[in-house]
């Protein structure tokens, strides 16, 4: 009886610690652009292309061929097929988009939504 109620406490520990593992916060390598207008859209084998109004969200000093409003949304992606559906209709009715987006990506050509958020003006 002793024996079995050690092994559910060690099983609800180990439990209770995965939950809390896969309840971590979103990674800091994670940032929100805040609301912009898609300004162009551009579909192609790979994904999504698309640029967005406002500011620069490269880092001053960034050299690269790219604006620093090109958003890209892989076909890989796992929600890929109801992001750009939902970014196609917020384009054609001039809606805002909040993107998150992988701040690593800063530096490469297109940088990398990984989920976003759409509103009426």
């Amino acid at each position: 009886m002793i024996l079995s109620s050690k092994i559910s406490f060690v099983a609800g520990s180990i439990a209770t610690a995965c939950l809390l593992i896969l309840a971590a916060p979103v990674s800091a390598a994670e940032q929100w652009a805040g609301f912009r207008q898609i300004d162009t859209l551009y579909p192609n084998t790979l994904g999504l292309i698309f640029y967005v109004d406002g500011s620069d969200l490269r880092l001053a000093g960034y050299s690269g061929p790219c604006p620093g409003n090109r958003m890209f949304i892989s076909k890989t992606h796992p929600n890929y097929e109801v992001m750009a559906s939902v970014l196609i209709l917020a384009f054609g009715s001039s809606f805002l988009v909040n993107l998150n987006f992988e701040n690593t990506t800063l530096s490469s050509c297109d940088i990398i939504v990984t989920r976003a958020t759409v509103a009426k003006q």
